[in-house]
């Protein structure tokens, strides 16, 4: 299915029927999932990731959902104190970053302050961002949380090239293409490492004059045996042994690679004619935690405020 028919306006008669019986309290029934609100919530979450940063993925999804209530409360809730930062402070670090020519930390407040326009012109249009349940996401949010659920001490994050006939073979699979890498390299992982092969999750990209490869995460554990084991599970997958086909790198702000590894998802929808993301297991489950534990946590200030 093609990640733009999640923002179709459909309601069915039975739902409707629902509401104005009085079955829900809610007049209006649950939102489609939408590409564009994932859209929106993922470049809010990525802004203020790196001030959240902790080494417990609950505590940084608790952190994660104060934060991105109080950016978006600059605007929509300006009476809200819980959270001690506010525009103002940014444009001082703003210019403080400028002093010191810190051009990585002025891109990334820029970025910031540019969302927070983006939200306070939602806000006087009535679209401000809201936070739904996981059954009412898009794969671009869930890519997210699937990142966040690995660990941060083990995360890292991987880039796989596809050979021509590892393409073919996947393209050919009755389970689909994204479904057949996962299931693949969970085998090649397993035969190497038993019990102790590690979680993963990625999202393939592809587009016009671009090949088509993995971006993803991986909870690499262990010493380094598994680890080297871990990246020839990777290049068996990749179909080639040369090192530009894997690329292994320390795992950064994990909104901020997940948003990277979506960024053509709706081309690569439509040209693989398929999903274009896929997990482990225990990835999904913990993912799928996480986002509640966000969730509730948002609920829970937004009550008290």
């Amino acid at each position: 299915m093609a990640l733009e028919e999640f923002d179709s306006d459909d309601r069915s008669s039975e739902q409707r029927k629902k509401y104005e019986d009085g079955a829900a309290s809610s007049p209006t029934p649950p939102p489609w999932p939408s590409f564009k609100r994932d859209r929106q919530t993922l470049e809010i979450l990525r802004n203020i990731e790196p001030d959240c940063l902790s080494t417990s993925s609950s505590l940084l999804v608790k952190r994660l959902a104060e934060n991105f209530l109080y950016e978006q409360s600059l605007v929509a809730r300006p009476k809200l104190k819980s959270i001690l930062r506010c525009k103002d402070d940014l444009i001082e670090s703003l210019q403080r970053a400028i002093d010191s020519d810190n051009l990585k930390e002025v891109s990334r407040i820029n970025r910031r302050l540019k969302c927070i326009s983006k939200l306070d012109r939602a806000k006087r249009l009535g679209n401000e961002v809201r936070v739904y349940g996981w059954d009412k996401t898009t794969p671009l949010l869930k890519s997210a949380f699937y990142a966040w659920s690995l660990e941060p001490a083990h995360a890292r994050a991987f880039t796989v090239m596809l050979t021509p006939a590892v393409e073919a073979a996947a393209r050919n699979a009755r389970i689909g293409l994204a479904s057949h890498l996962q299931s693949r390299l969970s085998k090649l992982l397993r035969r190497r490492l038993g019990l102790e092969a590690p979680s993963f999750w990625f999202a393939l990209e592809s587009g016009v004059g671009i090949d088509p490869h993995l971006h993803g995460g991986i909870a690499f554990g262990g010493g380094a045996e598994a680890r080297e084991a871990t990246v020839e599970a990777l290049h068996v997958l990749a179909g080639d042994k040369e090192p530009s086909f894997v690329k292994v790198s320390e795992a950064g702000p994990q909104g901020g690679w997940a948003a990277y590894a979506q960024k053509h998802s709706l081309i690569t929808a439509e040209l693989l004619d398929g999903k274009t993301i896929a997990a482990t297991r225990s990835v999904k489950s913990r993912a799928r935690k996480l986002y509640g534990e966000f969730q509730a946590h948002y609920k829970s200030i937004l009550r008290a405020s």
